[in-house]
């Protein structure tokens, strides 16, 4: 969803540091991107803490970090050029989609909702249904079962490098999109394209 569908990851980013600046800490844009980006809440802020040698109440400034989020996200998400018309074509050609997310249910639900995109997906993976952050890929097998295909027949759609690692490690195929990262970063991916527009994965 964060870095595919929305151009999510500047609200990350400011929800992120807000939550921690709040706290006494200041996130420099590198260290999100190390310890953050493709990565559940949960995930990001255990290896955070654990860098810099410090210990949360994880459960509490999760909450934080949620709310602050929701608040940016109320009116400020953006989705990315044709992506919408993506997804509708995939719908409409009668593929299944399932959204397989690092972010909470809550921020999966508002950022389908607000685009129109809720009867698209017919299952949802989100932070709270996995118990190993990618680069695992937990997310992605759950995804696979949910739509009751098998892991070979499934194409992922990723813009993070551990996104990339986590759809191989499940036996998939993975399309990369350059919304965030370079093309060296996303290197493993099975294909990579600059934007997500239709009939672009058709060569997969």
């Amino acid at each position: 969803m964060d870095g595919v569908i929305v151009d999510s990851e500047p609200l990350h980013v400011a929800a992120f540091q807000a939550t921690l600046k709040n706290d006494g800490y200041d996130l420099s844009d590198e260290q999100y991107k190390q310890h953050f980006a493709g990565k559940t809440d949960e995930a990001g802020f255990k290896q955070y803490f654990d860098f810099i040698g410090e210990t949360v109440d994880l459960p509490v400034i999760m909450d934080k970090k949620a709310t602050a989020y929701l608040e940016l996200a109320a009116d400020r998400l953006v989705p990315y050029p044709v992506v919408i018309d993506f997804i509708k074509s995939l719908a409409e050609q009668g593929t299944p989609l399932a959204l397989v997310t690092g972010s909470l249910r809550a921020e999966a639900e508002v950022t389908l909702k607000t685009f129109g995109l809720t009867d698209f997906f017919s299952s949802i993976i989100a932070a709270e249904d996995i118990s190993q952050s990618k680069p695992s890929p937990e997310g992605y097998l759950k995804g696979a079962r949910a739509l009751r295909a098998m892991p070979s027949d499934c194409i992922v759609i990723e813009d993070a490098p551990s996104g990339v690692k986590a759809a191989r490690a499940a036996g998939m195929r993975c399309l990369a999109v350059t919304t965030t990262h370079t093309k060296e970063e996303l290197r493993e991916a099975t294909a990579i394209t600059d934007r997500l527009r239709p009939g672009c994965i058709d060569s997969l």
